[in-house]
């Protein structure tokens, strides 16, 4: 199936219009159109954000990187511009990198993502509808392991997954193991927790090595990020009742030096056996890095050693009905009709396509009124990293006018796609 959809947009290649390369008036032209999208969606000041960046790459050159708005709001004066450079936290991006982490693992003989991961896991960890058949990594790093979300999934230290998995109320679908796809944040806590059971090292630094392999100042829950950049780090927010409202990473976090990690009270992380909770590190949401960092890291899914987590994904099939097309409660139908392990792919020959003429491989986010996404071109060399942070919770987000994402992401979408045309 993906090689059909890459030959499609490859044909649609050919009719996609080529502009003369970016000018310093484009690059004004651009970061007035981010200050517009802060400053309110059609001048309305309930559309306001806290802040926007876009970072777009042609192969190893960045051709725009640009932010408006805050990192940071401060009413006794002390804001702090958004900035290319600004870690915060990416959300769902994150998933990209556990699958990275976990074929890196495999890779190197550290685990199986086809083995049973009762095995892996040190517990049974079965449907109790369809016991006879198991549970993978590659399973829940595609979302295909009949798992679905409860209402928490995590853990707070020093709890144990599996206390999330057991019980009348087991958050398993009707489906069988690898029959269905539903997104579900749970199965990348389970992930990072066999990742753990398999090699004796926690999820942050097992994580924290292979982006620092990469070359990047990144980390999950600011585990493994250098303590200028945390402390230069954005702030999430919201507009609630009227007020910028801190949601994840407020000041003392930034200033903090160790791990974000939820725990009960007298609890340590210094006391923690890996393979025990990998939730705590928030795999499915928690990765810290720039917009930079991640157009940079995106590129990297178009290496023959990642290609295996987009080669041969899970297609949405709407006449067998094969799974479910968006993140309960959170996302718009439509947005997930292809997805690897840990990776999305958005075909670009449909009029509704997120980029016409090019499928697109990477990931989004959707989290603490933050909207993200880190996206690379199949068939071709351009990347792109896009946030928008402080979208108000006092309004319903505007649909996008011909996608499935958000009409604010809509415009960062069409926004990469003019600068890259025009490189």
């Amino acid at each position: 199936m993906i090689r059909a959809v890459l030959a499609a947009a490859s044909l649609m290649l050919a009719a996609c219009v080529s502009a003369p390369s970016l000018t310093e008036p484009d690059r004004v032209a651009h970061n007035a159109r981010l200050a517009a999208l802060v400053a309110g969606e059609g001048g309305d000041p309930a559309h306001a954000l806290a802040g926007a960046v876009l970072v777009v790459m042609r192969g190893d050159d960045i051709i725009y990187a640009g932010a408006a708005g805050r990192a940071r709001i401060d009413p006794a004066g002390g804001d702090r511009a958004l900035s290319p450079e600004t870690k915060f936290r990416w959300a769902s991006v994150s998933k990209m990198v556990v699958a990275m982490t976990a074929l890196d693992l495999a890779a190197d003989g550290a685990l199986d993502l086809d083995a049973d991961l009762s095995e892996t896991l040190g517990w049974p960890l079965r449907h109790p509808d369809h016991p006879d058949r198991a549970i993978t990594l590659r399973q829940a790093l595609g979302h295909t392991s009949s798992i679905h979300d409860p209402a928490a999934y995590w853990a707070p230290l020093p709890g144990n997954i599996h206390t999330l998995i057991e019980g009348e109320d087991a958050p398993f679908s009707e489906h069988a193991p690898g029959d269905w796809f539903e997104y579900a944040n749970l199965n990348y806590g389970l992930a990072a927790t066999a990742m753990e059971a398999a090699t004796g090292e926690r999820f942050d630094r097992l994580a924290a090595r292979a982006l620092s392999a990469a070359g990047l100042d990144a980390g999950f829950n600011w585990s493994g990020v250098s303590t200028p950049a945390r402390r230069s780090g954005a702030t999430l927010y919201r507009k609630v009742d009227g007020a910028w409202t801190p949601q994840v990473d407020d000041l003392a976090t930034l200033e903090d030096d160790a791990p974000l990690v939820l725990k009960e009270e007298g609890a340590r992380l210094a006391d923690y056996t890996p393979g025990a909770n990998g939730t705590l590190f928030s795999p499915q949401g928690g990765l810290r890095a720039s917009a930079l960092d991640l157009a940079r890291l995106v590129r990297l899914l178009k290496a023959p050693r990642y290609a295996p987590l987009w080669a041969d994904p899970w297609v949405y099939d709407p006449v067998r009905q094969n799974g479910t097309t968006a993140e309960a409660g959170v996302s718009a139908e439509g947005l997930f009709t292809a997805y690897g392990l840990g990776v999305q792919l958005l075909p670009g020959e449909a009029a509704t396509a997120a980029w016409p003429c090019e499928t697109l491989i990477g990931h989004s986010g959707d989290a603490y009124g933050l909207l993200s996404g880190a996206w690379v071109q199949a068939g071709g060399d351009v990347a792109f990293a896009y946030a928008i942070t402080g979208v108000n919770a006092d309004i319903d987000t505007p649909p996008g006018e011909r996608t499935a994402f958000t009409l604010y992401e809509e415009r960062l979408l069409d926004l990469a796609r003019e600068i890259a045309s025009a490189d």
